[in-house]
């Protein structure tokens, strides 16, 4: 990612491995799940998310303190101010970003009442902060990202353009992140 008209890098990250971490050990999970608890005899049985919560497995113990391990690097980063870029494919770009103060506000945005976005109110921006503001209006100019605004007191929002609007999510849904 070059520096662009949206989003200034302070830290970038070399494009190598390290940046693609969580991608590696999710694919090394899911293979690891399908090692252990997969079978050439039932080659369509679904393997998923509960064996994952009940494997003690060795190897994906392993993983799992390594996914975690990255959760916290990321979580570290968080703490520099700006924000956290990552790409749609999960890959770490930088931190310490700022979103241009260039590009056009956004005087209202839906407030989600459900996980879809379906239900909405519609809401005035005039009372939120400098984050929340950078956020809409990246999610305006590119309808094709996901941002998550950490408050100051630490509630987190998911925002993104949705059915012709800059949208808000107080209630965090993995479907909701499916660009």
């Amino acid at each position: 990612m070059s520096e662009n008209l949206y989003v200034k890098l302070k830290y970038r990250f070399v494009e190598e491995e390290p940046c693609k971490r969580f991608r590696t050990l999710i694919v090394k999970i899911a293979n690891a799940l399908a090692e252990f608890y997969g079978s050439l005899e039932a080659p369509k049985r679904t393997v998923g998310w509960t064996e994952y919560l009940a494997s003690k497995n060795q190897t994906l113990s392993k993983l799992d303190e390594s996914l975690f391990e990255w959760a916290h690097l990321v979580a570290g980063m968080t703490q520099v101010d700006g924000a956290v870029v990552i790409t749609q494919r999960l890959e770490l770009v930088g931190f310490g970003a700022q979103i241009s103060g260039k590009l056009e506000r956004v005087d209202a945005v839906a407030h989600a009442l459900d996980p879809e976005g379906w239900e909405i109110l519609q809401e005035q921006t005039d009372c939120v902060g400098s984050r929340h503001h950078s956020a809409y209006s990246l999610c305006n100019a590119l309808h094709n990202v996901v941002v998550v605004v950490v408050s100051q007191d630490g509630t987190a929002q998911l925002v993104r353009w949705n059915d012709g609007m800059v949208t808000v999510w107080e209630q965090l849904s993995s479907s909701l992140i499916e660009v």
